[in-house]
């Protein structure tokens, strides 16, 4: 077979311009980092850069699943669903006191939720649990279901704060009931009626409005709950199963003291990039270590 002067010229020029190709191109390649070798997939859909896994949430309800994982649906009016629908604050965000400086829960926090707490020190662990179900009840205008207890055991329904009636305190123990106002079912005035509820109100009182479940019943809107003086409080905020498994995990919602940012509960003080606890791990030991507290197995509530 014949070779032109012309294509034997071709051959070096090719060589000398590109000396990688052939033997080393292998090599070459080996030093390519992984994480920017992809595959060619023709059938691949665009990409939707709305639905990016790891995409910061917008709400608890976004909170990304860990692998396997899965979301049951919730009625839309119930309080899980009202739970997974509290909005988030950006990535980022610290948790603030009352004041606006940063809370001491901060470095423990996944994430904030955006929701005001006032500008007193009233909303604390107890009152964040009792705040998001009066206002998920607010929301359904199921006024006649907003009753709380104050601590000496006082019964205080919202409808009759709302029909104008106040409460009154005498000798620090005794409470009553005086008519004050006029009609008023607006939201500034179920925020006054909050504030008047957190005043009496706390861990032990809590423990008067709910009722004992056991870990393995678990459901979102469930509290763990140590009444007393100090106690603490830590709301069921959302949970996700692996249907091949029946594992089960949860994450927490939580406010501290002083009065501070209701945030989504990290699983550990050092990493707080998981909010997501095993409730097989509960189940076989009997309790649980928060980051900010320790709950035993006779500890978890439900709303009556």
């Amino acid at each position: 077979m014949k070779i032109s002067l012309r294509y034997l010229f071709c051959i070096v020029l090719f060589s000398t311009l590109f000396p990688t190709v052939g033997v080393n191109a292998q090599n070459n390649f080996d030093t390519v980092p992984d994480s920017v070798i992809t595959p060619l997939n023709t059938s691949a859909a665009p990409i939707d850069s709305n639905n990016i896994v790891f995409s910061w949430p917008s709400t608890v309800g976004e909170i990304y699943a860990p692998e396997g994982f899965v979301r049951h649906e919730a009625d839309s009016n119930s309080f899980a669903a009202y739970l997974r629908s509290l909005p988030l604050r950006p990535q980022g965000c610290r948790v603030l006191d009352y004041l606006g400086h940063k809370g001491w829960a901060s470095d423990y926090a996944h994430a904030v939720i955006d929701m005001d707490i006032g500008s007193v020190d009233l909303q604390q662990c107890a009152d964040a649990v009792i705040r998001l179900r009066a206002e998920w009840l607010y929301g359904l205008k199921r006024y006649d279901d907003i009753v709380f207890h104050f601590t000496n055991r006082f019964p205080c329904p919202y409808s009759r704060w709302a029909d104008g009636d106040r409460v009154y305190v005498s000798g620090g123990s005794k409470a009553g009931w005086s008519h004050r106002a006029k009609r008023n079912y607006s939201y500034e005035c179920f925020r006054d009626y909050l504030e008047m509820v957190f005043t009496y109100a706390g861990t032990m009182s809590l423990d008067y409005d709910a009722r004992k479940v056991s870990y393995a019943d678990m459901q979102i809107g469930d509290f763990f709950l140590t009444p007393g003086r100090p106690g603490h409080a830590i709301l069921v905020g959302d949970m996700v199963e692996n249907p091949s498994t029946g594992e089960k995990l949860f994450l927490v919602l939580e406010s501290n003291t002083p009065a501070a940012d209701i945030h989504v509960l990290g699983v550990d003080s050092d990493d707080t990039t998981t909010p997501w606890y095993s409730l097989s791990q509960l189940l076989r030991y009997g309790f649980i270590d928060f980051p900010t507290y320790s709950f035993c197995e006779d500890n978890l509530r439900r709303f009556k």
